[in-house]
């Protein structure tokens, strides 16, 4: 049976401490744990360095209790920790994936739907079924596993649109960020009942161009002003 030391106030609760008198273990847990970890089959016998009297003596049968249930403890948040590092792993892989699959989407307008017709927001509303062309800027921008909601914004209104399939995976869109100026194309569609939107509709978008990409991060608009706020605020930091 081998023997570890414990030693509170200059000990190291690391899986590389020696566990020797020179270079023990912080807790008793913690030396239980590491030793584990090492795979001893037997249980070490504890050491616990004494202040009063200046020397180690073997761990009480009650402190000993203690640290089998710290133990426990640590192993569990060890294997909660891997689980977590494990899925941390595996969504970086995932997005990698994502990314690269987005740089090969380009975005294209279908030249054999019907020709676009430019409108404001507001004259929208009264234009279901037909194939529109508006700008604007982003107001709020939503994603939802496959599918882009944005709400544009222009000087009469605003109109909530979506973006599915290649549209909502190209980089392009991924890039998106809030106050930037687009121009949407699509055909305008009555809202399902039970849902509700500015004007009673929204734009199934099927192109889009960006006219200018707003700054993102650090430097975005909503680090600089609360959601919500009037749009002249979001004008004056255009």
């Amino acid at each position: 049976m081998s023997s570890l030391y414990i030693k509170e106030a200059t000990g190291v609760d690391e899986l590389t401490t020696a566990g020797s008198q020179d270079h023990p273990f912080k807790t008793p847990a913690y030396a239980l744990f590491a030793s584990q970890q090492k795979s001893d089959a037997t249980e070490p016998k504890l050491f616990v360095f004494k202040t009063e009297d200046n020397e180690y003596q073997e761990i009480s049968a009650s402190a000993l209790k203690k640290a089998r249930k710290g133990c426990d403890g640590l192993k569990k948040k060890a294997v909660k920790q891997k689980e977590q590092e494990l899925k941390k792993q595996q969504k970086e892989a995932e997005n990698a994936a994502k990314q690269l699959s987005a740089l090969n989407i380009t975005i294209k307008e279908d030249e054999s739907l019907p020709a676009a017709i430019k409108t404001r927001i507001y004259d929208s509303y009264s234009k279901v079924g037909q194939r529109v062309k508006v700008s604007g800027w982003i107001h709020r921008l939503r994603s939802n596993k496959k599918v882009i909601f944005v709400v544009l914004r222009d000087g009469s209104g605003f109109i909530q649109c979506v973006l599915s399939g290649d549209l909502a995976l190209a980089q392009q869109t991924l890039d998106l960020t809030l106050e930037s100026t687009v121009t949407l194309y699509g055909t305008i569609v009555k809202l399902p009942e039970g849902k509700t939107a500015p004007g009673g509709v929204e734009l199934n978008v099927d192109y889009y161009e960006v006219v200018g990409l707003a700054p993102g991060g650090e430097d975005s608009f909503t680090n600089k002003i609360a959601e919500g706020s009037d749009p002249s605020l979001l004008l004056d930091q255009r």
